[in-house]
C-alpha cells in the first residue's frame, strides 16, 4: 500500500506530462528500429512462417507479428528458433550501439526517483 501512495505522490500532473512525452519520444525514437531480426535471418536461412507457427502451436498471423515486429517471442521462443537454425541466439536480434542514444540513462532515473527511494527507506 505504501508503494502505491508513493507512486500516487509521484503522479502529478507534470510528471504525468513528462512521462507521456517520453513514452511518445520513445516510440517516435523506435518506429525504424525492430527489436529482432527475423524476417532477415528467415529469408537468408528460407523460413517459412507456416512451419515456425505449426512448430510453436501457434497461428501464421501471430509468426507474421514477430517477423515483422509488431509483436515479440519470448526469449525461450528465440532461443528455440535459435536452435533449430543452429545459429548464435544474438543474430536474431538488432545489434544495440548506444552512442547517438540522448534517453535517460538508469543513473539519471535513479537521480529523479532518489527522492522518493529515501522516503520510503525513513
Amino acid at each position: 500500500m505504501r508503494a502505491f501512495q508513493n507512486c500516487r505522490n509521484y503522479l502529478t500532473d507534470s510528471n504525468i506530462q513528462s512521462l507521456t512525452l517520453n513514452a511518445k519520444l520513445f516510440k517516435k525514437n523506435n518506429d525504424n528500429m525492430g527489436l529482432n531480426r527475423l524476417k532477415e535471418v528467415f529469408k537468408k536461412y528460407k523460413v517459412k512462417n507456416r512451419i515456425i507457427a505449426k512448430y510453436f502451436g501457434k497461428s501464421e498471423e501471430t509468426i507474421s507479428k514477430w517477423v515483422n515486429n509488431k509483436r515479440q517471442p519470448s526469449v525461450e521462443e528465440l532461443n528455440s528458433i535459435a536452435r533449430l537454425l543452429r545459429i548464435d541466439v544474438r543474430l536474431l536480434l538488432t545489434e544495440t550501439t548506444w552512442e547517438n542514444e540522448t534517453s535517460e540513462t538508469y543513473d539519471e532515473v535513479k537521480e529523479r526517483f532518489k527522492e522518493d527511494v529515501d522516503k520510503t527507506n525513513t
